[in-house]
């Protein structure tokens, strides 16, 4: 720990302490900050993007690439990851790179830190192009915003299948406490008559 309290091999910015070998950088030095287009009329298989999340569908994508759409009106400051075609509707903002970057890596960040409120500099429900070109972000090399958005994606599929369980465990009991009390015991014979449900850990009964 140095004089100064922050710990040895990380330095004080506008953000925070961060590792020396990481900069702090403005959105729109990693990003170009586009807007989206209006709602198609035609309907398809490429998910149109609204503030609010996906909405619609259409037939071409207004992006082709990994994004993040972010919310510019309502929701404003919602951010979206989408690693497939998409077409962000014109209440949105989404970015095109200027360089190299983990997508998942700063979705994570925008999710973390929202760009709302304090964060955006500016009165909801509604987000200014500049606000999201002078928004600043910790970037670390880029090896290593592999690394953290790894460690994060596990620990959101972690977070997501215990959940899952629990909840498909309580619909579980509950699911079999209603056979229960409704027919009560099954004959083994009879067990192919029992109407099933899917839940994430299998068919129980209705």
């Amino acid at each position: 720990m140095s004089e100064s309290g922050i710990p040895e091999g990380f330095k004080t910015t506008e953000l925070c302490g961060i590792p020396e070998e990481w900069k702090v950088v403005r959105l729109g030095e990693v990003a170009k900050v586009k807007y989206g287009k209006a709602n198609p009329k035609d309907t398809g298989n490429i998910p149109v993007v609204g503030s609010g999340g996906i909405y619609s569908s259409t037939t071409s994508p207004l992006v082709d690439y990994p994004t993040i759409i972010i919310g510019r009106k309502g929701t404003a400051g919602k951010a979206w990851l989408f690693l497939r075609p998409c077409y962000p509707s014109d209440t949105t903002f989404y970015l095109e790179w200027k360089k190299d970057i983990d997508v998942s890596f700063l979705f994570n960040y925008l999710v973390l830190n929202p760009l709302s409120g304090e964060h955006a500099k500016t009165t909801l429900p509604s987000l200014q192009k500049p606000d999201l070109e002078n928004y600043l972000i910790p970037l670390p090399p880029l090896s290593e915003q592999h690394r953290i958005a790894a460690v994060l994606s596990a620990v959101q599929d972690a977070n997501y299948k215990t959940g899952a369980v629990i909840a498909a465990a309580k619909s579980l009991k509950k699911s079999l406490m209603r056979h229960l009390f409704t027919y009560g015991p099954v004959p083994a014979g009879a067990a192919e008559s029992v109407p099933l449900a899917e839940t994430e850990i299998g068919l129980v009964p209705e």
